[in-house]
């Protein structure tokens, strides 16, 4: 999400890059990574549900609930409506189903790329298959067609006061002013509403979202090449990024949030500490604390 600009996953990227990323698709759906994906999607949101109770004493049963970036599987939506009435906003056109107008809309918001992705993704049955795991998962056996709005998160449509809880995930560190779109969470939400706002902090080890890896270093990825000069240029961000540091975040937050709470989430790789040791001892990435270099996400966690 941004301000008036096309969405992360819209931008134009290399040939190369396109068919890498159909070639992914491609080994996923052979591999059974739905399964995984969705799998792995409850667990995080269980655990935002865990938080957000353990923190403010709130049950997420029948509120109404903001989700900032549905993205293309609207699987946190899936989550969330069981039990509440969800609304999504993402500068992508989100299709669902088959209908062409969604498509045509697509294509021309979205741009050609987003849009034969979704297409292909659709058509290798990707979708319907992460669909039937998010049910199966959740106990299921139907979701609802989702009520998701093309909409940039800094200029909000909706009237104050409209949302007892604002979520999102993954999506803030693409937000080139995250400002605009905190103000508007503080706006929307209710008093004694919850924000629970969880991204990747740019200064982790994959910070620079180097999906195709083409930044590699011994047949690996190269840990924090997007702070290091030297390998600066080699490593190819696949989106928008803020590339805000942690201490930027939190004043960022604590100027519109008064008392928001932050937890912060390392890398679960047991070599990172001992490789940034490593670096540091050489005299790369001295400028950086051990704290913003490990943290992988961040979590902000506010009540109005």
């Amino acid at each position: 999400m941004g301000t008036r600009i096309k969405s992360y996953s819209s931008q134009s990227k290399k040939l190369s890059t396109a068919v890498r990323e159909l070639y992914a698709l491609y080994r996923m759906q052979q591999g059974g990574e739905h399964r995984q994906r969705a799998e792995a999607m409850v667990g995080k949101l269980r655990h935002a549900e865990n938080d957000i109770e353990r923190e403010y004493a709130i049950k997420l049963r029948n509120l109404d609930m903001l989700d900032i970036g549905a993205g293309q599987m609207l699987g946190q939506m899936a989550y969330f409506s069981r039990s509440n009435r969800v609304i999504g906003i993402d500068l992508d056109v989100i299709a669902q189903g088959f209908e062409p107008l969604q498509y045509l809309l697509m294509l021309r918001v979205n741009g050609i790329r987003r849009t034969f992705k979704t297409v292909a993704r659709k058509l290798l049955g990707y979708d319907r298959r992460f669909r039937r795991a998010m049910m199966e998962k959740l106990g299921v056996d139907s979701l609802p067609r989702f009520k998701v709005f093309q909409m940039d998160a800094g200029h909000m449509a909706f009237s104050p006061t409209s949302f007892d809880v604002v979520y999102s995930f993954a999506v803030f560190h693409h937000v080139l002013s995250p400002g605009l779109a905190i103000d508007q969470i503080v706006r929307v939400l209710r008093p004694g509403g919850v924000a629970y706002i969880s991204f990747q902090l740019y200064t982790c080890a994959t910070g620079a979202l180097d999906y195709a890896g083409e930044s590699r270093e011994q047949g690996e990825l190269r840990w924090w090449s997007h702070l290091r000069p030297q390998f600066s240029e080699q490593t190819n961000s696949q989106s928008a990024l803020n590339k805000l540091r942690l201490e930027e975040w939190q004043q960022l937050f604590r100027a519109r949030m008064p008392e928001v709470r932050f937890m912060l989430f390392r890398n679960e790789s047991p070599d990172l500490e001992s490789y940034a040791g490593q670096l540091r001892a050489r005299g790369e990435l001295t400028q950086y604390s051990f704290e913003e270099l490990l943290t992988h996400r961040v979590v902000a966690l506010w009540k109005k």
